[in-house]
């Protein structure tokens, strides 16, 4: 780590290469990150509704028998 007193002169060569640590942090933390997976989508009552092709009084009683694997936020169902 570089200890050097940045004066007003140098102030624009300091911002310059704070830019180019910034980027590089940004490609090593993108590189680090795990891609996507298409495998498992998350979707809401009404798109289970078109897959299963059930009408949704059929969907909560699945749900609610556990029949029907599904994950509550708030008052909202999530199925994959």
């Amino acid at each position: 780590m570089q200890k050097e007193t940045v004066t007003f002169d140098k102030l624009p060569e300091a911002v310059g290469y704070l830019t180019e640590q910034v980027i590089e942090l940004k490609k090593m933390v993108a590189e680090l990150q795990p891609q996507p997976s298409n495998k498992h989508v998350l979707v809401d009552i009404e798109d289970a509704c078109r897959i299963i092709r059930k009408a949704k009084p059929t969907i909560y009683t699945l749900v609610r028998k556990g029949l029907l694997p599904a994950y509550k936020k708030g008052k909202k169902l999530y199925f994959y």
